[in-house]
């Protein structure tokens, strides 16, 4: 284990064996130290999220996604036993298992609200602490590790760990430690046992978001690429008999990943489908050559999410790729220059990508804030060597009070609508009328012995996930579709027709998304509803004015002929 921590963190394998000495109380003291960052980190952003954010409004993408995935899988599968999960896995496979079994963990653990998902939610925090702690070692004297450690946590992705109930920064962070474990791995020396957990690790890496597929392996395979070319280069072996000491974790990642490909394979690859060809047109980002290029570190992503780390990084990265051409070969050397490698070339490869989120950038920004710790880290480690101990341990901590007085502890990269105050209630309201709808059947009506179906036509005022999280939560189960993905009116004909509900809001409504393809079609379809003696049509409420409508099948209503 010291050899292994002293791998990952570039501390040289000489002090992993004989570290300095520390008292168990001052351990407990910094163990202690690393609970309360987490506790002060975490309650400062569930308290910010319920104020300002994800928390203080209905659900809303994509976190209402996975909310609802795993509801659905408590109240209506598990009643049946393991069995009955596992076939739900198994016949619908969730799109990202983590964020869903996190979200059932959170509702199991602290009760049936949203808010207990977005607790659970903590043991990304918590990973991602343990990691900058292990990446903190180099500098030896524990307060300064704990404060390099406070400081990072001014990393704003860190904190939308908490504030944002989605995948992306779980699997950028799995990947993140599979691209070090990776880096610090002798290909021509390590033992059987360690190749094979550093494939278990990137096998990990791959399946907390299968979608992210597209760029876990590739990214695996850059990381192997690197370090074998880095490791051939220090030892002046062959490239090519250094790569075969890939061999074995390479066949083991493949036994491993197999089972979760068989599972979530194709509908991963369709997913991965729609959003790069089929949709392309949709989720492709403006922008020209220089705002793709600077998108995840001086742009919109690395400013929500890396900011003022980004900047940051220039100086403490030259410094150290500095110290170690200086101090000589070394394997420190050699898995800072792999994962420098990696970096680069990863953050090449996203740049290329016509979409970019900030969410998306997890997969670039939880490696790099675990790089530069480990750059800090060494850094100091030198700093503690020219100059006395404790002013490395002051300039730390002159830096974090800094950071404390003009940086926020809280960030969100979701805005809330202008409506938001005003959602609750109309989506209550929506539910209410939906349960009703479903509960008032008459025998033999072409609705009855089924689940009611609904058709929405707008992910504002709130997406239809919101409003079956709602009747989940109630224990009611309503099948649904949406049309905004739809291209031609004929779909969305296709779609009214096999519907029980419509959901629809008015075309002047505030906030409305009108980018999508298929809401071209909602002004035409309102009109044709509110005329067709098929459907009747009821207010649910209105947001700035503009009425929100539910349309129910005429047939499906009590006291309908029935068919």
């Amino acid at each position: 284990m010291p050899l292994l921590v002293a791998s990952l963190t570039g501390a040289s394998v000489a002090s992993a064996e004989a570290p300095p000495r520390v008292g168990i109380w001052r351990r407990v003291a910094f163990g202690i130290g690393l609970v309360g960052l987490f506790a002060f980190v975490f309650e400062r952003n569930i308290a910010f999220s319920a104020l300002r954010s994800r928390l203080s409004t209905v659900p809303r993408y994509d976190d209402v996604v996975y909310l609802l995935d795993a509801v659905r899988r408590l109240t209506f599968d598990m009643p049946g036993g393991f069995g009955s999960f596992a076939d739900g896995i198994l016949a619908n496979p969730p799109h990202a298992p983590a964020s869903t079994l996190t979200a059932m963990l959170g509702f199991t653990l602290f009760g049936h609200e949203v808010q207990s998902a977005y607790l659970a939610n903590g043991w990304i925090l918590a990973l991602f602490i343990a990691a900058l702690a292990v990446m903190s070692r180099p500098l030896v004297s524990l307060p300064a590790r704990f404060l390099l450690v406070a400081i990072l946590l001014f990393v704003p992705i860190s904190h939308v760990m908490i504030t944002e109930f989605r995948p992306d920064m779980a699997a950028g962070l799995v990947f993140a430690l599979a691209l070090i474990a990776i880096a610090a791995t002798d290909l021509l020396t390590s033992s059987r046992w360690r190749r094979i957990g550093v494939a278990a690790l990137c096998v990990a890496a791959t399946i907390v978001k299968p979608s992210g597929v597209i760029l876990v392996i590739p990214g695996i395979g850059i990381a192997v690429a690197m370090t074998a070319l880095v490791q051939a280069r220090a030892t002046g072996v062959p490239f090519v008999r250094v790569l075969r000491g890939a061999l074995l974790p390479a066949a083991t990642y493949v036994v491993l990943l197999a089972p979760f490909a068989i599972v979530w394979g194709q509908p991963t690859a369709r997913y991965i489908y729609q959003a790069l060809v089929g949709n392309k047109d949709i989720w492709r980002t403006d922008g020209g050559f220089l705002f793709h290029a600077l998108y995840h570190s001086f742009d919109q992503g690395g400013r929500a999410a890396l900011k003022p780390f980004n900047w940051i990084a220039i100086p403490v990265i030259a410094a150290d790729l500095f110290l170690l051409s200086r101090a000589g070969p070394s394997r420190e050397r050699q898995i800072a220059h792999a994962l420098y490698l990696t970096l680069v070339v990863l953050y090449i490869a996203m740049a290329t990508s016509a979409e970019k989120t900030p969410f998306q950038g997890s997969f670039f920004y939880c490696p790099f804030v675990l790089v530069l710790a480990g750059a800090m880290a060494r850094v100091g480690a030198v700093a503690r060597q020219i100059w006395p101990s404790r002013n490395v341990t002051l300039a730390l901590a002159a830096l974090a009070l800094v950071l404390l007085a003009t940086r926020p502890i809280v960030t969100t990269f979701s805005g809330l609508p202008a409506s938001a105050s005003e959602l609750r209630s109309l989506l209550t309201r929506t539910a209410d009328e939906i349960a009703k709808f479903g509960a008032t059947q008459s025998p033999g009506s072409i609705c009855s012995g089924r689940n009611p179906r609904l058709l929405t036509t707008n992910p504002e005022p709130f997406p239809p996930e919101a409003i079956l999280l709602e009747l989940a939560l109630r224990g009611i189960n309503v099948d649904y579709s949406t049309s905004p993905l739809a291209r031609t009116a004929s779909e969305v004909d296709a779609l009214v027709g096999n519907a029980d509900l419509v959901l629809i809001p008015d075309p002047a409504m505030p906030g409305r998304t009108d980018f999508l393809p298929g809401t071209a079609f909602e002004a035409d379809l309102l009109a044709r509803l509110s005329r067709d003696p098929v459907w009747t049509g009821r207010v649910m409420g209105a947001v700035g004015g503009a009425p929100l409508w539910l349309f129910e099948r005429t047939a499906c209503l009590p006291g309908a002929t029935p068919f």
